[in-house]
C-alpha cells in the first residue's frame, strides 16, 4: 500500500483563541520537547498548566531570546516570537488579555 506524504511548507496563522491552548518553547538547537497545554484554568491538573504559568514560561523565554510558539485547537499558531521580534499577533499584551478573559 503506497501511503500518501505531505509536508507543511509553511507556518498558518490565526487570530482564533480557543479555551485549550498548546506551547512550545524552542531550545537554541530549534528543537523542543513537546508542547505544554494551557488554559486559563486547568480542567486537568495533570495534564495542563494555567495561563498564568504558561505567560511566566513564556516571559522566561522571551527574555532568553528562545523561540516561543502558541497554537490553538486546530494547531494554527496564535503567538510566535522568534529572533527577538514578535511575528504573530501585532501586540503581546492583547494576545494574554484574550486568552484572560
Amino acid at each position: 500500500m503506497n501511503g500518501a506524504t505531505f509536508q507543511l511548507g509553511q507556518l498558518l496563522y490565526s487570530s482564533e483563541i480557543w479555551q485549550l491552548l498548546r506551547l512550545y518553547i524552542f531550545e537554541p538547537n530549534g528543537m523542543h520537547r513537546g508542547g505544554i497545554f494551557f488554559r486559563k484554568v486547568p480542567l486537568y491538573s495533570d495534564e495542563e498548566i494555567s495561563a498564568e504559568h504558561a505567560r511566566k514560561l513564556v516571559d522566561r523565554a522571551i527574555l532568553e531570546d528562545r523561540e516561543v510558539r502558541i497554537t490553538n485547537g486546530g494547531d494554527f499558531l496564535v503567538f510566535h516570537f522568534k529572533d527577538g521580534s514578535l511575528i504573530h499577533p501585532e501586540s503581546a499584551a492583547s494576545f494574554w488579555a484574550r486568552v484572560f478573559a
